[in-house]
């Protein structure tokens, strides 16, 4: 037997207790501090990871509905039977490269969950126009090792190594640091690998987006799929921007799903992408598909415009017969960026004045 003396954090700490003979108690949410684990009470040689909780059920068969507070620190000793599996109750570690924003909440949502995270690999500086702090920041801050290339890691024998928006492909060497290597990609698979994800599904009225989690391999975005996670958009008004910035919510939800099933699990049920259906299109096939043609249709040019809307980068472009491209704007990013211009305008004018709105007006 496994000795196991820990401190128990009480969350919505109440016991329904039946004090009998059979020493029977029923609880809801206590968690152990010192391991992130939980334990039921009922029986104390059995113990479960945090995310079995929330879909454990316990019987019926307590008689007594009576409830006690339990204090907010309590000390109990455990005698856990040899039997179960160490991967259940040890603490999960994981390597994660990225960059973005959405890869500092894969961070903190790893660290939140109790993860160990061994090493980060980002970049120490990132682009002026990014909200920071950055992934490099936030890794250094929390004491991780952080590192600015993958040929620098040295941590081994992951759970997973973690690709969240990171820009180049991870090496065999890195991938095979950990039980399995996952990537997080800002599209669905398999129709919507490579660069041009948000762009060919506003170009092709897709009515339907997603962002996928998979298993790296050799190549970009063909892996086995872990999960997709899909959702309905209007391509008729959107723009790579605002695809991006809907997408990379849903993202951190799908990477928190993935993390917490596999804490469940300590596994994956994988499914092969169809190669029939894999579509992945390079840097150069990309940056072609920005030039409008001269013949386009006044629906076809908002369209290709809205579909490479994402400053500060080069947006969809005319070229002229001497090799000058002009930019276009579409429709609704010009009206975004003159409301943007003039939100303040009447503030500006009555701080101007000193004087204020009638409090009817006020908003």
């Amino acid at each position: 037997m496994i000795k196991l003396c820990c401190f128990l954090a009480i969350k919505a700490a109440f016991f329904t207790s039946t004090l009998g003979p059979s020493k029977i108690f029923q609880r809801e949410y206590i968690e152990c501090a010192t391991k992130g684990l939980w334990l039921d009470v009922r029986n104390t040689t059995s113990i479960y990871p945090p995310q079995n909780l929330w879909s454990h059920h316990f019987g019926s068969s307590t008689k007594t509905i009576e409830r006690k507070l339990l204090p907010t620190f309590y000390a109990l000793q455990l005698d856990l039977p040899d039997q179960i599996p160490k991967d259940l109750y040890m603490q999960k570690k994981a390597i994660l490269l990225g960059s973005k924003p959405g890869s500092v909440v894969a961070l903190l949502l790893l660290v939140q969950r109790g993860w160990t995270v061994t090493e980060v690999v980002a970049s120490p500086s990132q682009a002026a126009w990014l909200p920071g702090p950055s992934l490099f920041e936030v890794a250094s801050s929390l004491g991780i090792k952080t590192v600015s290339h993958q040929d620098q890691l040295e941590s081994s024998n992951a759970d997973l190594v973690i690709s969240y928006m990171y820009r180049s492909l991870v090496k065999p060497l890195t991938a095979d640091r950990g039980r399995f290597a996952i990537n997080f990609h800002a599209g669905p698979l398999p129709e919507f690998g490579g660069w041009a994800f948000y762009n060919l599904a506003i170009l092709e009225g897709s009515s339907e987006y997603g962002c996928t989690c998979h298993i790296m391999d050799e190549a970009f975005d063909t892996g086995p799929l872990v999960k997709v996670l899909r959702f309905e958009i209007d391509s008729n008004i959107e723009t790579a921007l605002s695809l991006e910035k809907k997408t990379q919510k849903q993202m951190v939800l799908l990477f928190d799903q993935v993390v917490a099933n596999f804490e469940r699990q300590n596994d994956f049920v994988l499914i092969p992408q169809p190669r029939d259906q894999m579509r992945y299109l390079n840097h150069a096939e990309f940056t072609k598909l920005k030039r409008i043609p001269d013949n386009a249709s006044k629906i076809d040019i908002d369209r290709i415009a809205r579909a490479f809307w994402y400053p500060p980068y080069e947006v969809a472009y005319f070229e002229s017969v001497n090799g000058n491209r002009v930019e276009v704007i579409p429709e609704i990013a010009k009206n975004e960026l003159a409301y943007s211009c003039h939100k303040r305008s009447l503030t500006d004018l009555l701080q101007a004045a000193n004087i204020s709105l009638p409090s009817l007006l006020k908003q």
